[in-house]
């Protein structure tokens, strides 16, 4: 199947079959085992589900897979086709998205989309330091 799922702290992210859901915890998952005393217990849950995220997030019901995708865009070069599967907006959307949750790991708090591309490139530039004073 074609499906991203990420769970973390607190909640988690399902995409599959053209929506993405959403399970929020009420509260954070650290904080709801320190306290909890119910044999495999879970904090209660939000379930928020979305089809078509705003602008930031669009989804097909079935996209096509990289084959499908690199033939989609020679034929779009050799002018076979007028659609475009993959045009570079969807690039930027996920690098944008990937981004975001990078820059909300660096920094140990919520990040929201548009987010300051200042202060993600200083804590980028931190990391390559890092990485390099490694070697």
């Amino acid at each position: 199947t074609n499906r991203l799922e990420i769970t973390g702290e607190g909640g988690k992210i399902v995409i599959e079959g053209g929506k993405l859901v959403f399970t929020q915890n009420a509260e954070m998952e650290p904080d709801f085992s320190a306290h909890n005393t119910v044999f495999m217990g879970a904090p209660k849950t939000t379930k928020h589900v979305y089809r078509g995220w705003d602008r930031y997030l669009q989804f097909s019901k079935y996209p096509p897979q990289h084959p499908g995708i690199i033939k989609n865009y020679t034929d779009y070069l050799l002018g076979r086709t007028k659609v475009f599967t993959a045009p570079g907006r969807e690039g930027i959307i996920g690098l944008t998205f990937s981004n975001a949750i990078h820059l909300a790991a660096w920094t140990g708090r919520e990040v929201s989309i548009p987010f300051d591309q200042d202060e993600f490139l200083k804590e980028l530039e931190l990391r390559k330091q890092e990485e390099a004073n490694r070697k």
